[in-house]
């Protein structure tokens, strides 16, 4: 029980720091979509996915550095969760953010337009 409360303790310590970022990256990422809202295909979303999964498993190796930690300290299956729970929220984040960029990146080119 006593693993559970500091997971969540942690959690909310995070969140705390970090909630002034939040309305800022949601407002970078409408307008991200709003850029790219007439080039959206779902024919990237794959690629968008293969890069979160590449940020989701980077962020699992990368983040226990990031706070001074190692592989090796995490002893408890809260650090774990914890550890999966925060690189699966950068994955998605990454996830979401390459989706717009890929599509306004890789627009179809616009071949009727041609000039003879």
């Amino acid at each position: 029980m006593y693993e559970i409360w500091l997971m969540l303790n942690i959690v909310v310590e995070i969140a705390w720091s970090y909630g002034p970022l939040i309305p800022v990256c949601l407002a970078a990422w409408i307008g991200l979509m709003w850029m790219a809202r007439r080039d959206l295909r779902l024919s990237r979303v794959p690629q968008a996915l293969i890069l979160g999964g590449v940020t989701t498993v980077l962020a699992f190796f990368a983040l226990p550095g990031i706070n001074l930690s190692s592989l090796s300290d995490m002893g408890y299956w809260v650090d774990w969760f914890n550890l999966a729970g925060w690189s699966l929220t950068a994955g998605a984040m990454g996830t979401a953010v390459a989706y717009p960029l890929l599509c306004r990146l890789q627009r179809p080119t616009n071949r009727s337009a041609s000039t003879s």
